[in-house]
């Protein structure tokens, strides 16, 4: 988990920054995918979990599943949270 955390905030921390005029607070659509005034926004070359996904890790010897979908759009929804974009 600490491994996927930390190539998701790689990945955006070389992505290329630039501003587009009218910048404007954006939503979570999906793990991937945002609205941003209106528009639908696919993250470039960002690969996540399908939003029914679950997921297997081992925590104090034992499997425990979790929704990997669900947590995903969590995580995109606290990046972008009160954010322009």
């Amino acid at each position: 988990m600490l491994i996927l955390l930390f190539m998701v905030m790689s990945l955006l921390g070389g992505a290329p920054r630039f501003a587009v005029a009218g910048s404007a607070a954006a939503q979570t659509v999906d793990d991937d995918t945002l609205t941003v005034d209106g528009r639908v926004v696919g993250l470039f070359a960002i690969t996540a979990p399908a939003p029914n996904q679950v997921c297997r890790e081992w925590v104090h010897q034992r499997r425990q599943d979790y929704q990997s979908g669900a947590h995903a759009r969590a995580f995109l929804a606290g990046l972008i949270a009160g954010r322009l974009v």
